[in-house]
């Protein structure tokens, strides 16, 4: 039986003469009062209420359970002073405030100032745990601990901790400890005298994790300390410093910008630098990359890309992972900067490059570039008249050129400078009919001017062309009702082409015209013959819709050449469209006089996704991961930690069904008078097993197969093979692959590290290369 009792605010007189008497009862209990913000209510409950009139106390005994708005505090006991506002608990007590809550021994909370102390209080943040002898939550979502830990291990007694004396927890936003220990169990490993962790699912300011480690290169190195500086809604900067003992510090700045709506921001870009100046070589070394895109209001864009670099191998001598996928150097640095708006709504850009070869210092540069799109005309609904885009440039050349000395024989280079301007002024004129419903004649006439000056020379020249066209397309419906498939259409596109190419004569000093007079410069006819098989496949989701997919294309084509009387090779294509498991595109080519030919083929699979569907094993995406949820809440009285070995075990289906299996082949060959000749025979292939026992297997490699070799292993290109076996909170990997430098399975180019590093914070890792660098075994 329930029992509520109104508890006013006004006092109680007691009795004269004797004590006032406990109200002791079973029952839930309701207290209304009034603050500042208006009216609330407090409720209690228990399996015993005692109530005190005198000290206008409520006592709360066994399963106590106070209510404040948004706050709820669960016990084995809880006195509550209705007067002062303020409640104690004691012995297992959980309190939650909206979305937060904290676990402890012991709690005294003020439930008008909102303010309070827990001891023994663990709460959970994210995806990380926080314990503090004194939890202290002194402002609304600020906590004060002392003598806490920060942990994502789930356990009771956590495999790691980020230990300090002191912290501050700013809710959904980061964690200040000083100082600040890295403790593997209770053993201290690393020590700070502060550090800031960021956390919460937003972008937060705060220090990163950083490496400390050792090579014969550059010594004793501490790499990626980096500050993450989340300025505001719109801008954020990354600051790091490679710190290396032997090479120098190599600070870096990393700007990002966007401003605007999402998708469609006026203002936003990115700006990436770092400079070092080499201890042992005297060198200044640098790069900079700055990438913006502005829109103003008024229409205009203007976009800038600009790179420069110091030399062509700075990238490459300061990667993150210099023994990752080998880096194929680029020895050039290429800036672009344009201004684009419309004008009479038609499109007009002036833009601005410059490319410079890092190898010998030599640069080409054009400024400006003029490009102006002049309107489309349509004319009787079948004609168009279109004069493409007026373009005008300005080009500038420094570079060298060889001299050879003609008696002696002798050469040597010598720098060179050369400027260029050049118009350019496309016109075409087209008409297509369709006749019979069925039948597509088409026709376009090009007559284009285009003029060069040098510093000397004036160069004037036309683009002429004529080009007649006549094409059909015919269908076919089979009906192919499986696997799926709702029908098979099969189209064929057969065209014919004739196409005439007039030499250009030049009326000074402007005009070029063309020349009928004489032997064309281009006069052929071709054939071309597409076909495409296109199906509806029905929808896994819904069995009542089907979607339209390609199945394969092909392509013939041949040509004539009535200038010289010849046939061009026959070629053949084929391919496979996007979006399916398997992709493939291949080609031939034929020479009918001399018997020459090519052949080519690519072929990607996703073997997975081939496979799986055929033995049963369903999707990854269809799998439930148990893996995630490490905390179950609900609104009443529960906070539990769940420890990992009490979830959902993943069966070998669920776990292997994660697994990838990627290969692409690609292949080529040529036959010159009887002589096959190879040219591509490369095979790249990546996969990630998963196992039970959360195991995985990770392996990417390539393989040459255009040259034979004498050992299997020397076809193998960059392989690297890494077997990964999870420690609950942690994970251990051994990684094999090529030595930084080589790219080949030559087991004396093998290189081998074990690493023992925290799931949920992976840059934080204990590996074998600083042990093996400093006995003299690694390099």
């Amino acid at each position: 039986m329930s029992l509520l009792f109104f508890l006013l605010a006004q006092p109680v007189s007691a009795p004269s003469g004797r004590d006032t008497e406990p109200v002791i009862t079973e029952t839930d209990t309701t207290f209304k009062d009034t603050l500042k913000a208006g009216v609330s209510t407090v409720e209690f409950k228990a399996d015993t209420v005692i109530f005190y009139a005198d000290t206008k106390e409520v006592l709360l005994l066994h399963n106590a359970e106070v209510r404040y708005g948004e706050i709820k505090v669960y016990s084995d006991s809880i006195r509550f002073s209705t007067r002062k506002k303020q409640l104690s608990a004691y012995k297992n007590v959980r309190f939650f405030s909206g979305r937060d809550s904290v676990i402890g021994s012991w709690m005294r909370y003020d439930v008008e100032t909102k303010k309070g102390c827990m001891e023994d209080g663990h709460t959970q943040i994210e995806k990380g745990f926080f314990y503090g002898q004194s939890i202290w939550l002194v402002e609304e979502n600020t906590l004060h601990i002392t003598n806490g830990y920060y942990t994502t291990c789930a356990n009771e007694k956590p495999h790691y901790d980020f230990f300090g004396f002191e912290l501050k927890v700013f809710l959904n936003d980061m964690v200040i400890a000083r100082p600040l220990l890295f403790r593997l169990g209770k053993l201290p490993v690393l020590a700070a005298p502060f550090w800031y962790v960021p956390i919460g699912s937003e972008r937060k300011s705060g220090l990163l994790p950083f490496q400390l480690s050792y090579n014969s290169t550059e010594g004793f190195y501490l790499k990626k300390a980096r500050y993450y500086w989340a300025a505001n809604d719109y801008m954020d900067a990354l600051f790091s410093a490679d710190i290396m003992t032997r090479t120098g510090i190599k600070p870096g700045l990393n700007v990002n910008w966007a401003w605007g709506p999402k998708a469609a921001e006026y203002l936003s870009g990115s700006f990436i630098g770092s400079y070092i100046n080499e201890l042992e070589t005297g060198r200044r070394r640098w790069e900079i990359h700055l990438a913006d895109m502005t829109k103003i209001p008024d229409g205009t864009s203007i976009s800038a890309d600009i790179n420069f670099k110091s030399d062509g191998t700075f990238s490459y001598d300061y990667l993150d992972n210099p023994d990752s996928t080998p880096v194929v150097l680029d020895q050039t640095s290429t800036s672009n900067v344009s201004i684009s708006r419309s004008i009479f709504t038609r499109p007009v850009s002036i833009a601005a490059s410059r490319t410079d070869s890092l190898n010998d210092s030599t640069y080409t540069m054009t400024l400006p570039s003029l490009n102006l799109s002049w309107p489309t005309l349509n004319l009787w609904e079948i004609f168009s008249l279109s004069f493409g885009s007026f373009s005008l440039s300005n080009s500038y050349n420094h570079g060298k050129r060889w001299l050879v000395d003609t008696l002696s024989g002798d050469s040597s280079r010598y720098w060179f400078d050369e400027r260029k301007t050049s118009f350019d002024q496309p016109l075409s004129l087209s008409w297509a009919y369709t006749f019979f419903g069925a039948y597509t004649f088409s026709q376009s006439w090009s007559a284009g001017q285009n003029l060069t000056l040098t510093q000397d020379t004036l160069i004037r020249g036309g683009n002429y062309s004529l080009n007649n066209s006549l094409g059909t397309t015919l269908y076919r419906l089979f009906g192919v009702n499986t696997l799926g498939m709702k029908g098979l259409l099969h189209s064929v596109s057969p065209s014919i082409n004739y196409s005439i190419t007039p030499k250009v004569g030049q009326i000074y000093p402007w005009l070029a015209y063309p020349r009928f007079d004489t032997i064309f410069a281009g006069h052929s006819v071709s054939l071309s013959v597409s076909q495409s098989f296109q199906t509806k496949l029905r929808s896994k989701t819904d069995t009542t819709s089907f979607t339209k997919q390609t199945l394969l294309n092909l392509g013939t084509d041949i040509s004539y050449n009535l200038l010289s009387d010849s046939l061009s090779p026959v070629s053949a294509s084929i391919s496979l469209p996007g979006g399916l498991p398997l992709t493939a595109s291949g080609g031939a080519s034929f020479n009918v006089y001399n018997g020459n030919y090519s052949l080519n083929a690519d072929l990607t699979a996703q073997l997975d996704r081939i496979i799986f569907p055929l033995i049963g094993i369903k999707p990854k995406e269809e799998n439930h991961d148990t893996t995630q949820d490490t905390t179950i809440r609900d609104t009443t009285s529960q906070f539990t930690t769940v420890k990992p070995d009490t979830l959902e075990k993943e069966t070998f289906g669920q776990r292997f069904a994660k697994s990838t299996f990627y290969i692409r082949y690609n292949w080529g060959l040529q036959s010159v008078n009887g002589n096959i000749i190879p040219e591509d025979n490369m095979l790249a292939f990546n996969t990630s097993i998963y196992l039970p026992l959360e195991f995985q297997i990770n392996f990417q490699t390539q393989a040459n197969f255009s040259e034979n070799k004498k050992y299997w292993y020397q076809y193998l290109l960059a392989p690297h093979l890494s077997v990964i076996k999870g420690l609950h909170c942690w994970e251990a990997a051994i990684e094999i692959g090529p030595k930084s430098g080589t790219i080949t399975l030559d087991p004396a180019d093998l290189d081998w590290s074990f690493y023992l590093r925290i799931k949920e914070l992976p840059d934080f890792e204990i590996s074998t290369k600083l042990f093996k660098s400093l006995t003299g075994s690694g390099g």
